[in-house]
């Protein structure tokens, strides 16, 4: 007879229960190549789904669009584009010569997802990228490096792995607690890391 598992075992057991993790990959393009960039990720993802928006910085709106054109009437807004398949998600976002492509998905499905080669592909073309992995990870692309600090200064966000392009990739962790759960999900920022070759 086994022993049911404790609280802390349950959760150990089952990455699942970390929430999304976000790979989060900065840098910045002008506004020419979104296009390239975008037709690079739907060739590369294949997603199921695609859906556009605009972030209104002005009026704090998101407003809904049915494509991304250039230029933009308003330039004080983000184009967000959200590429969707059944166990991960590609968010590309740009504002002002500022690009993110962003990884999302459950960490138990780290085996069956591929959106982590488009983070692999960005990563080895661009120079001055900035890629940060965590859990339920918030960073704003108008307030991009604000929002980075914040998210780095949040010990309830810990760990996350933050890699640099500074000659050679520069990785920092940040982590405030030292404690088995923390253990677990390092391994699994290891792992993505594993996955973008790096």
């Amino acid at each position: 007879m086994t022993m049911p598992e404790s609280g802390i075992e349950t959760i150990l057991n089952n990455a699942g229960s970390f929430g999304q993790l976000n790979a989060v990959l900065y840098f910045k393009e002008p506004s020419s190549h979104f296009k390239v960039i975008f037709d690079d990720l739907i060739d590369v993802f294949g997603p199921e789904k695609i859906a556009y928006s605009l972030f209104d910085l002005d009026s704090d709106e998101m407003i809904e669009i049915q494509t991304i054109t250039f230029p933009i009437q308003n330039e004080n807004a983000i184009i967000q584009a959200i590429l969707i398949k059944k166990r991960e998600k590609i968010f590309l976002e740009y504002y002002k010569d500022q690009f993110i492509i962003e990884h999302v998905f459950r960490p138990n499905d780290i085996e069956h997802v591929g959106g982590y080669n488009l983070i692999d592909k960005y990563r080895q073309e661009k120079s001055g990228y900035i890629l940060a992995i965590g859990f339920e990870l918030s960073i704003h692309l108008s307030s991009y490096n604000s929002s980075l600090q914040e998210n780095l200064s949040d010990a309830s966000l810990h760990p996350i792995l933050l890699v640099k392009d500074e000659n050679d990739a520069l990785t920092e962790i940040y982590n405030a607690y030292d404690c088995e759960l923390n253990d677990c999900k390092i391994e699994i920022l290891q792992r993505y890391c594993q996955c973008i070759k790096y």
